[in-house]
């Protein structure tokens, strides 16, 4: 069941924010145990989440472990190699899945699941998923009738635990730089998120693969031509200044900006400015770790849309019941498709079932009113029928909205 649009609503800018804090949470946690009660704590405020765990799969060792289980019947399994439960049955097919009782028996039926642990009414699971591999899975259960999960609960999760495995990959690179200074280099090399150090003259002195591939760059070498305090792209998003404010104040500086490299690449990224200090106590160099959050941003864009849509329907619904008349309830609907769906040219039309079989517009709002008299539309097999409109009456199917 859809929910009220004002329900709908502030569900959707609490998904927005808690990407954000869990973003937040991966550069302010002390370890991996501190983020992952703050991905629980998060995910508590969208939905009941009483009964959480986060498995973990190890290329190296081919073991499942659970870093973090909270569940009032059973304690976390030990390390382990992956079995057929439900964990495994998302690291397999890379979908989230809301098993509900009706579900896993079928699951169960099919051989596809074993039964693990102590039965739950609904299951909630989501593939913690980075831009280059899965790297485990989370999952929320209740074993009450008076907690039931829905689909809705299902997209917040699959939402949430692509900016939460992001977090955790980036907490374990972290993690693993601070456990031996000898291995540095190669896990410089292969740190899942982009990271250059910079001296105070602006000169780039070392960078990883993972920064030359979000920005596109072809060598270590061509990167290393730019200076980042003088580099006029540099200068125009801003990321420039807030490098000399590094250096000179010593604190760390998070942003994100749009960002087209030398090399025309095109991606949002988010960057996290950290200072290195010297033995005199100041910033000599900065530690500059970038991320591309394009992904994050264009399901932003998505729920953006999907805000606007759901005002829409609200408004229409406001005037199906206020408005009598055909034609002005029309065009009332296509002045709100302009106004509030942020649509430019909004038309409805009407099939006539003569021999032409022409769609008559009866009602429009927006720019280049112009166009529909210069327009023949039907919605016949001719070539005048073959647009989305005409397509549209014929098939007696919607054609997409272009925003």
């Amino acid at each position: 069941m859809i929910g009220r649009p004002v329900d709908v609503l502030q569900r959707a800018e609490k998904v927005q924010a808690a990407l954000y804090r869990i973003s937040e949470a991966a550069q302010a946690s002390e370890d991996l145990d501190e983020l992952y009660r703050l991905i629980h704590s998060i995910i508590s405020e969208l939905m009941p989440a009483e009964n959480l765990y986060i498995a973990l799969y190890n290329e190296e060792t081919e073991l499942l472990s659970f870093p973090y289980y909270v569940d009032e019947f059973d304690t976390a399994p030990l390390p382990q190699k992956p079995g057929r439960g439900l964990t495994e049955y998302i690291l397999r097919s890379g979908l989230p899945l809301l098993a509900t009782p009706e579900v896993y028996d079928r699951l169960l039926a099919e051989g596809q699941v074993d039964l693990i642990g102590a039965p739950s009414l609904d299951w909630l699971g989501a593939p913690l998923k980075t831009p280059k591999k899965i790297i485990g899975m989370m999952a929320i259960q209740t074993y009450s009738d008076q907690v039931r999960y829905t689909h809705a609960d299902l997209d917040v999760l699959a939402f949430v635990s692509t900016q939460a495995a992001m977090a955790i990959e980036r907490k374990q690179a972290e993690a693993a730089l601070r456990d031996s200074e000898s291995r540095y280099r190669l896990l410089f090399e292969n740190a899942p998120v982009g990271t250059l150090l910079v001296n105070a003259q602006g000169q780039i002195v070392d960078i990883n693969p993972t920064a030359l591939m979000i920005l596109g760059s072809p060598s270590v070498e061509a990167t290393q031509q730019i200076n980042v305090l003088n580099f006029p792209p540099l200068i125009e998003v801003g990321f420039t200044d807030h490098v000399q404010r590094c250096l000179e104040s010593g604190q760390t500086i998070v942003a994100e900006c749009p960002y087209t490299s030398k090399w025309g690449k095109t991606s949002y990224v988010q960057y996290f400015l950290t200072p290195i200090i010297n033995g005199n106590g100041r910033a000599g160099q900065v530690q500059v770790i970038i991320e591309d959050i394009s992904e994050r941003k264009r399901s932003e864009v998505q729920i953006r849309k999907l805000n606007r849509m759901l005002q829409v329907s609200s408004q229409v619904n406001q005037v199906l019941v206020r408005v009598t008349d055909e034609i002005e309830l029309m065009q009332q609907v296509c002045q709100i498709l302009i106004e509030v769906g942020g649509y430019h040219l909004a038309w409805i039309g009407l099939a006539e079932q003569t021999n032409g079989k022409r769609v008559r517009p009866v009602a429009a709002a927006g720019k280049d009113l112009s166009y529909l008299q210069d327009i023949q539309v039907t919605w016949d097999d001719s070539p005048s029928g073959s647009g989305p409109a005409g397509a549209a009456n014929r098939r007696g199917q919607r054609s997409p909205p272009h925003f």
